[in-house]
């Protein structure tokens, strides 16, 4: 063989070999051979998609315990590859890691959920991902999630309590217990309670009745949960109260429950109002002397719901009121007594019109520099009562602040500025501006608009709330809107600027109890710890709030109180 044959049969030899393991590559790579090139597989572009992860990398990520859906996806991350793939945990008992899509093919999506974790220990896994023919690329995640709190969690006939108030009567309880550790449980002694462990967390509470002749109103004790070993330091209780004491419970949606109020009857024809009511010992209607209501039924029986039905007279004088009392029997010389006010509105003989907001009442701030503010200064700074231009009506201002030795901050002060405009200084959550109107003969359902313009420095606290006062329960005047400020929940309806132009402050709304002689009464708290900037202060400071006025309106902006249809 010369030399020129022998070269030859190594070059085609070489080539061969070549070929062939070209063809091996791309058949690991892709099997229907679509892809050219080295096979590659890497991760990028990591995307968490929900606060659950608590820490995240292209080499993996951490999640929290209690996710809530596990169809929520947490993270994902971008595949870029040329070849087929799959994707696995790589440990038996990492069910709870969800994965999708679990395989591929070149550039792709991977995306993770979790289920929850109520074990009180951590868990971890290992993804990794594989080519078509098993071998495994460089590209892995550790996967670990937090344990959840040792706890145990008790349900009172699937509802979650740690209390149970039983009546005279004799009855039984369905108890559930949720642990994430093993327990142990204890009933203290007694002879009127047993507890029966019926398995798997299950367990029945029966309870006596209470004794025909009993020397108490009420007895009580308690079952204890505890955890065993370690977790001996997670606990829960349930306490029993079983009660004889009389007690009436009325329900009603005209109610109002802050003072047991019902809204005014019509002077002429009015409507009765009804209510639900209910006791565990027998009662009766307390007749009120001169009364100009009845109210059936009379007289009821224990454990039995009735509706009792309150109708007025036609009233032609002034407003007038009753107390409509209800009292059970006396039991250990203790009796139940539940009491609803009720009123009716002025009659056509009434010779007492509405006094005190029959025209507006109005503030005035001029803002004109160099005025003489004596009158004002004094009323505002000194008596903490700055009156009405127009009408009858008084502003203040109370500050809230005090220290660990129960003083006052020197920044808390009251001022009036050289445009005659009120401000404070060292604004506080739970200060408030106060505007009070007296007034007689107001009605029930009487609209009242509020109106004024308000504004704070930078170091100013800029969340407020609007509210006004109707009957004895303060109500938001205009929307209630809430967020989230240094981890606590702000309910404000305002929030003020630091600069001008000033901020209306406005409302309308329509107070649904009378009042026959006191005042109409609106108040701007202040609602968070938050300035201007941003900013929680360790306490208070010199930064302004106001009540202001502008030139563009001939100062006509500043507040003002009236009646409107």
């Amino acid at each position: 063989m010369n030399t020129k044959d022998l070269y030859r049969k190594i070059r085609r030899g070489a080539g061969v070999a070549a070929l062939l393991l070209a063809t091996l590559l791309t058949g690991a790579c892709n099997d229907d051979d679509t892809s050219t090139g080295s096979p590659y597989f890497r991760l990028e572009n990591v995307v968490v998609s929900s606060k659950m992860v608590t820490s995240s990398s292209e080499l993996g990520f951490d999640v929290e315990a209690m996710v809530g859906d596990p169809t929520l996806e947490l993270i994902r991350y971008d595949i870029r590859s040329n070849c087929d793939w799959t994707v696995e945990a790589n440990s038996t008992d990492a069910d709870w890691l969800l994965i999708w899509p679990d395989h591929g093919s070149g550039d792709g999506k991977v995306r993770f959920c979790v289920t929850d974790n109520d074990n009180p220990d951590p868990r971890a896994t290992t993804v990794v991902f594989r080519y078509a023919d098993g071998r495994q690329t460089e590209a892995t995640l550790a996967v670990k999630q937090a344990a959840n709190v040792p706890h145990i969690t008790i349900s009172v006939n699937n509802s979650l309590t740690n209390e149970i108030v039983a009546g005279r009567y004799a009855q039984s309880y369905d108890i559930s217990v949720n642990a994430n550790v093993d327990f142990f449980y204890s009933l203290e002694k007694n002879d009127w309670a047993t507890l029966t462990e019926t398995g798997n967390g299950q367990f029945k509470l029966d309870v006596a009745a209470y004794p025909e002749q009993p020397t108490e109103l009420e007895r009580s004790c308690a079952i204890t949960f505890k955890g065993a070993g370690e977790y001996e330091s997670t606990t829960s209780r349930i306490d029993i109260l079983q009660t004889i004491t009389p007690k009436i419970e009325v329900t009603s949606e005209d109610l109002d429950t802050s003072d047991n109020s019902l809204p005014p009857f019509a002077a002429q024809g009015a409507k009765p109002i009804s209510v639900t009511l209910k006791s565990n010992w027998d009662w009766s209607i307390v007749e009120e002397a001169d009364a100009w209501y009845s109210v059936s039924p009379a007289a009821g029986e224990a454990d039995q719901e009735y509706t009792l039905t309150i109708t007025p007279t036609d009233n032609t004088g002034d407003m007038r009121y009753g107390l409509v009392t209800i009292r059970t029997v006396e039991v250990l010389g203790e009796s139940g007594i539940f009491e609803i006010t009720i009123s009716q509105e002025t009659g056509s003989g009434s010779s007492a019109p509405m006094t005190g907001l029959d025209k507006p009442v109005e503030w005035f701030f001029n803002g004109a520099s160099g005025t003489d503010y004596t009158t004002p200064t004094k009323q505002f700074v000194e008596e903490n009562s700055l009156r009405a231009v127009s009408g009858v009506g008084y502003l203040s201002y109370t500050h809230t602040y005090v220290d660990d030795q129960g003083q006052p901050d020197p920044d808390c002060e009251r001022f009036i500025g050289g445009t005659g405009q009120p401000y404070v200084t060292g604004a506080w959550p739970g200060d408030y501006w106060l505007f009070s109107v007296p007034v007689k003969n107001f009605k029930a359902g009487t609209n009242v608009r509020f109106s004024g313009v308000s504004r704070i420095s930078g170091t100013g606290q800029k969340y407020w709330r609007l509210e006004y006062l109707d009957g004895t329960t303060w109500k938001a005047a205009s929307e209630l809107k809430t967020t989230t400020f240094n981890g606590e929940e702000v309910s404000y309806t305002h929030i003020l600027p630091t600069s001008t132009p000033n901020l209306e402050v406005s409302a309308t709304v329509t107070f649904k109890r009378a009042i026959p002689d006191g005042e109409v009464q609106f108040r701007f708290i202040c609602a968070a710890n938050c300035t201007g900037g941003n900013q929680a202060l360790p306490n208070p400071n010199g930064g302004t709030c106001r009540w202001a006025s502008s030139v563009e309106t001939g100062y006509k902006d500043s507040p003002r109180i009236e009646v409107v249809e």
